[in-house]
């Protein structure tokens, strides 16, 4: 009986250590997103630098020409923020996918986009842009890899705590991106409840076993 004792609270802690072992690691998206309008009313006052567009923040190029609102010359900045989420990356990423939906005005072959920051060797990204047609609205999708390492990215996200400041020129005008993140999930390292409730069952098990034990000595 005494060996049946010894081998039973063995399994019960085998049983709490293992509980407490995290998980493997599993993959999990992160999505920002940035939205705004489809059918923005152009602003013709020739002394206004700024217009805001939802999400989005547009800007002259050429001040004093054209209007401001029409995707001809024209700055389009924007952050895409994963801070109320996550604001560090300790270990990869798996996928970096940005999404842009936007209209080209006219020859938008030069167009390009990029994460604003000179310090981190992001080049603007123009070859998607280039067979896009002027007046229609289009959706490109971007594979960030095929143009920026994830050490680049990692490094900025940590260094603005979980924000990318976006920016796109200069002849369309952009009303929806998305950014998404492929991410380690947190490993879990807490028992959980079902296991929590065996090892208890357990535990009781042998309580009662012993005191039974004990009266019949």
């Amino acid at each position: 009986m005494a060996s049946f004792q010894k081998l039973s609270i063995a399994l019960v802690v085998s049983i709490a250590a293992g509980s407490l072992i995290p998980h493997a690691a599993s993959a999990a998206t992160l999505t920002s997103t940035a939205v705004g309008s489809t059918d923005l009313v152009p602003i013709t006052d020739p002394d206004r630098q700024y217009l805001n567009n939802g999400d989005f923040l547009l800007q002259r190029m050429n001040p004093g020409r054209g209007d401001l609102g029409d995707g001809r010359n024209e700055k389009t900045w924007w952050d895409f923020d994963f801070s109320d989420t996550l604001s560090s990356i300790t270990d990869t990423l798996s996928s970096a996918f940005l999404s842009l939906t936007l209209t080209p005005a006219f020859g938008s072959d030069n167009d390009g986009v990029r994460i604003r920051g000179n310090n981190y060797g992001f080049d603007f990204i123009t070859e998607p842009f280039a067979n896009l047609t002027s007046g229609q609205e289009e959706t490109v999708e971007i594979n960030l890899f095929d143009y920026y390492s994830p050490t680049q990215i990692i490094s900025y996200f940590n260094d603005k705590g979980g924000r990318f400041r976006m920016e796109y020129l200069d002849d369309s005008l952009v009303s929806r991106a998305e950014l998404t993140l492929g991410v380690p999930d947190v490993a879990r390292s807490v028992p959980e409840p079902a296991t929590i409730l065996g090892v208890l069952a357990v535990g009781g098990a042998l309580g009662t076993l012993k005191r039974r034990q004990n009266r019949e000595a």
